[in-house]
């Protein structure tokens, strides 16, 4: 039974519940598990350098106390020269840290978008007609680099400043701890502050990624169809609907970064009223001599210290909720489900015997079944011709047979045995296909020919599957051959030169069923004939089904199956359907079966 791929635009990005972001943290640390000695170590050289950080006022502590006065016994150089030594050290743990984590985003990135890649590929045909390529591909280009890049700042932050902060709070408390008391006593406020921002941010982040595949979208279809604006005109009509997407991803990034923004100047307020009122308490405390002038001015210069790393603690909401967002957007792309193959026969060198057998298909969303209650015996070696109007079921028909769509009633079978008992790699292996929609690689010309499977052949039989496709002789004349490259889909060569390439792949697979969607429609007539002699010794002894529009490319097939709104209305010979009166001689009439 289908099932209607999720579409891309609705689906929220975002968790309902903790639980929900809980379970993504630890599915991110499942990445990070294999890197966790290079994660381990860097995170202990970032940790050296926040604890360098309460070194430095009880440095000054000691400087002050012991380097000032009459009974001064320290030596000029030894305050300065710990406090450079101090610096240096962090300085290279602070290295060592950021160099390890990137070693390991890096990593991590790369395992990221090669299960995302692993999914891509199996992906139904039907989760690709039911959405557009910008989604999908933002969440390679932006989605996957937000969850490290956003992440591994957070985590060095957190590290970092978090030991900085329990450290200058130690030295605070070892100093004078009813002041830090008071200093403590922002923290609840702080709290709650962060909280309710943090709530809004999640929302925000979860329309930037939305708004980033809707540009990634625009940017994807322009490119693609870039002749036909030119052509037609459509540069601003183009424009306009690139600034409306543009004005909404702005709209959403300056929400984002003002929310963002709001939790540092809240929390030093915070903080400025709580440092105010310790000052105060200080210098009172100073003036009856209850505290050294070292003491004084170490408490003051860690309390200073310390607003840095809590003002970056306090920001860390935007960039962790941008991570749990770009996380939760790409593991769903992950956990996608790919394509049912329940198949446990690996049946090799199938005889090519088709029998549809009562077959009903729709598509979800359609008005009305692709197919009804279709049956139809190809038999094994035959050249089957499906004719009909457009939207009659014929390219329905042919991809039931690869099961690049499964019906919702009905059994396909092939030598007698259920498609869906037989494994997907396996069924696939012996069925090769030419479309009307090429689609070719940006590689060498051998590469597009000896695809996938056949990528191992040699080039004796390339050669031999290109001139049979007539158009060897062009191939040689290129300066580099067979090594010459075809641009994206094939965008260096002529539509007629794009079809026959493919027809070469079908060619060179030499598959035992052959399934031809329109396969010489881009060729002018002298290059048709000179393909068509080609095909017809090709599909000699292999099971053809031919899907075409012109009268020349069916009139000698073996039985034209003539179908209508999903049904065949008609079977027979050419000769014979013509002297029928039917449909087939109604749509013959024009030389075109449309």
């Amino acid at each position: 039974m289908m099932s209607q791929a999720p579409d891309e635009a609705p689906r929220p990005l975002v968790a309902s519940s903790l639980a929900s972001g809980e379970s993504v943290w630890r599915r991110l640390l499942s990445y990070l598990r294999p890197y966790a000695w290079v994660l381990t170590a860097s995170m202990l050289a970032m940790a050296l350098a926040g604890l360098a950080e309460p070194l430095l006022p009880a440095m000054l502590k000691v400087g002050l106390d012991r380097g000032f006065g009459p009974g001064a016994d320290l030596a000029l150089w030894q305050v300065p020269a710990a406090v450079i030594g101090l610096m240096l050290v962090r300085g290279l743990c602070v290295v060592a840290a950021s160099i390890g984590i990137g070693w390991v985003e890096s990593h991590v990135l790369a395992d990221l978008r090669r299960d995302m890649f692993e999914t891509l590929l199996h992906l139904p045909a039907l989760r690709f007609d039911q959405s557009s390529s910008g989604p999908l591909i933002s969440r390679f280009t932006h989605d996957a680099t937000q969850v490290m890049s956003a992440g591994a700042r957070s985590l060095s932050i957190l590290v970092r400043d978090s030991i900085t902060v329990l450290g200058l709070l130690g030295w605070l408390f070892w100093l004078n701890w009813s002041l830090t008391l008071i200093i403590l006593a922002m923290g609840p406020a702080i709290a709650l502050t962060m909280i309710s921002i943090n709530r809004r941010l999640r929302r925000l982040s979860a329309d930037h990624l939305r708004a980033m595949g809707e540009l990634t979208q625009r940017v994807d279809e322009s490119i693609g169809a870039q002749r036909v604006i030119k052509v037609d005109g459509g540069h601003r009509m183009e424009r306009e609907r690139f600034f409306v997407v543009t004005k909404r991803l702005r709209q959403v990034s300056r929400r984002f970064s003002a929310m963002a923004a709001l939790g540092s100047p809240a929390n030093q307020v915070i903080a400025a009223i709580a440092v105010s009122v310790v000052i105060v308490v200080a210098m009172e405390q100073s003036r009856q001599q209850a505290s050294s002038v070292g003491s004084f001015v170490s408490f003051v210069t860690a309390l200073l210290m310390l607003l840095a790393p809590l003002r970056n603690l306090s920001n860390l909401g935007g960039p962790i909720q941008t991570t749990l967002t770009a996380c939760e957007s790409v593991f769903a792309l992950i956990d996608e489900p790919r394509e049912a193959d329940k198949g446990q026969q690996s049946v090799q060198n199938l005889r090519g015997d088709l029998c549809f057998d009562g077959i009903t298909l729709s598509y979800p969303g359609a008005a009305a079944p692709a197919l009804r209650a279709l049956s139809l015996r190809v038999h094994e070696g035959e050249h089957v011709a499906l004719v009909g109007p457009s939207g009659s079921g014929k390219t329905s028909l042919v991809n039931l047979i690869p099961r690049l769509y499964h019906p919702q009633a009905g059994k396909i079978y092939i030598d007698n045995i259920d498609i869906t008992e037989i494994s997907l790699s396996i069924l696939r292996s012996q069925i090769a296909i030419v479309s009307q929609d090429v689609r070719l690689f940006d590689d060498s010309i051998a590469a597009n020919v000896a695809y996938g499977a056949q990528r191992g052949a040699s080039k004796a039989a390339i050669r031999e599957a290109l001139a049979h496709a007539q158009l060897l002789e062009w191939v040689e004349a290129q300066a580099k051959g067979l090594d010459s490259l075809v641009g994206e889909n094939g965008a260096r060569l002529s539509g007629g030169q794009r079809q026959r390439l493919a027809i070469a792949r079908a060619i060179l697979k030499n598959a035992p069923i052959l399934i031809l969607d329109e396969a010489t429609s881009a060729l002018d007539t002298e290059s048709e004939r000179a393909v068509q002699t080609a095909l017809e010794s090709l599909m000699k002894g292999r099971t053809t089904l031919t899907i075409a529009h012109r009268l020349s490319t069916v009139i000698h097939a073996d039985r034209i199956v003539v179908m209508q709104a999903g049904r065949i209305v008609e079977i027979g010979k050419h000769d014979a359907l013509l002297a029928r009166d039917g449909l087939y001689a109604r749509l013959c009439q024009g030389g075109e079966l449309t």
